[in-house]
């Protein structure tokens, strides 16, 4: 199975705090065993970390990388930024989720007018990038899609456990931009 990392920008009290409220909601809206989520490793003031070392634990395709503030100011630019480099770079099969649920408002707003749509677009299509999706009575975990013609992300059925249980047999077809 990937390894759970929840990375926080913040202290690290705030980093436990959070990772608490994830691992329960991870529990019981997709029936992760506790034992799996508490091996969840925590990275906590993320903007002080050697770049290096940020970057082999974010492109790591063994990783499961958790988070659940990346929308708001700086962090919302650490998210584009996230994506574009994924895009550009065609990084693939990486697995990131979204505890908040609010990745997929995030995006809509300003992805359309990014000069970096198109390796943004790319990256949400060759990874998994997911979301706790809370507008309908029973939570559930979404994947982020794109329809280019259309200009419209959207969410689809992300079944997370079978997905972290069996993801060797799970990669990403490779995309094809052509």
């Amino acid at each position: 199975m990937k390894n759970l990392v929840f990375i926080e920008n913040g202290t690290e009290e705030k980093a436990e705090e959070v990772s608490k409220l994830l691992k329960r909601s991870l529990h019981l809206i997709s029936k992760l065993d506790f034992e799996y989520l508490d091996s969840m490793k925590l990275i906590f003031g993320a903007f002080k970390i050697n770049r290096q070392d940020l970057f082999n634990i974010l492109f790591n395709p063994e990783n499961c990388i958790l988070t659940y503030s990346m929308y708001l100011n700086e962090s919302k630019q650490q998210l584009f930024s996230f994506l574009e480099y994924c895009g550009s770079q065609r990084f693939q099969n990486l697995t990131y989720v979204d505890g908040s649920g609010k990745i997929l408002s995030a995006l809509k707003y300003d992805l359309w007018d990014s000069p970096n749509k198109f390796n943004i677009c790319i990256s949400i299509l060759s990874n998994n990038i997911l979301t706790v999706d809370s507008s309908s009575e029973k939570r559930s975990i979404k994947r982020l899609k794109v329809d280019f013609d259309k200009e419209n992300l959207y969410l689809e059925d992300f079944n997370l456990k079978e997905f972290l249980e069996n993801e060797k047999d799970k990669e990403i077809e490779e995309v094809s931009i052509w």
